[in-house]
């Protein structure tokens, strides 16, 4: 792709497909600024494509956002991560008015934007954006496909995290159970895909009950979720060591009957949300 001259929309259209795959290879083994480069190249190329009109041309492009966001946010880069996944919000919302069937795409960009404001404390901005995205999944029937369903789960545990830091526990424990519902469900049905997510959503609601001095609810969810984390961790450590750890430690200390540690306590309301995007609030801990 850098070699070849690219004449055509075809050439375009792949190209940007393998600089795309090729900046998530790269995201994938911790080389986040080539993978940024090669994301932005993938974005330039697209953006030669004329898409306008063309639903799944516009979510194509929305896609290419998107991922370079999320390279941002995982380089700490927020500020430039927020622009980025906000286009990539509008341009899913575009796509869907011309008849894409994003609207679960558009629910991912919801919930990577949401993060993206919940760590810079643009908590009223998160709480806005995960209502609208749930009410437009609810609308199509939140039960019609799994993936679907997943973002569902995923926008109701992000919003139980912006209710837990605006302090509003009892709305922020309601909005984590559907969150731990619907992804156990998914989690039964595809235990290889989702039973990450079980553990995580599991932390936000545990999270949530010890604030609310529910330390037995807390207990359960955190015995769980500690379960699933070492099969996961032994599998996939890259993934799941810093989730294993935190889980593992809060539990000790509950277990204890001690009070929970503050820097503990601050790690876990974090690293809840998107904790590959979060590696930094354990480090900091």
């Amino acid at each position: 792709v850098y070699q070849h001259e690219l004449n055509s929309v075809a050439e375009l259209l792949q190209a940007s497909v393998i600089l795309n795959e090729y900046s998530n290879a790269l995201c994938a083994v911790g080389k986040l600024t080539e993978a940024r480069n090669a994301s932005a190249f993938a974005l330039q190329v697209m953006e030669l494509v004329p898409t306008q009109g063309n639903p799944e041309l516009t979510a194509g492009l929305a896609a290419l956002w998107h991922s370079l966001s999320y390279v941002e946010a995982e380089l700490g880069e927020f500020e430039n991560a927020e622009p980025l996944a906000q286009k990539a919000v509008e341009l899913y919302g575009q796509a869907l008015q011309l008849g894409s069937r994003s609207v679960g795409m558009l629910a991912d960009a919801e919930s990577n934007l949401a993060t993206i404001l919940l760590v810079q404390k643009k908590f009223e901005q998160a709480r806005t954006l995960l209502e609208d995205g749930i009410r437009r999944v609810e609308q199509i029937g939140q039960a019609s496909s799994i993936p679907d369903r997943f973002y569902f789960a995923r926008l109701n545990n992000n919003l139980a995290i912006v209710f837990r830091e605006l302090g509003n526990f009892p709305e922020a424990r309601a909005v984590a159970e559907i969150a731990a519902v619907t992804i156990r469900q998914l989690s039964e049905a595809m235990p290889d895909a989702y039973r990450g997510y079980l553990a995580r959503y599991l932390m936000t609601r545990g999270s949530i009950s010890l604030r609310l001095g529910e330390n037995e609810e807390a207990k359960d969810d955190l015995n769980e979720a500690v379960t699933l984390l070492k099969e996961l961790n032994l599998q996939r450590p890259d993934a799941f060591a810093n989730d294993y750890l935190l889980a593992t430690a809060t539990l000790a200390t509950l277990n204890e009957d001690k009070e929970l540690p503050t820097n503990i306590e601050w790690a876990i309301n974090r690293a809840t949300a998107e904790p590959a995007r979060w590696r930094q609030w354990w480090t900091y801990a």
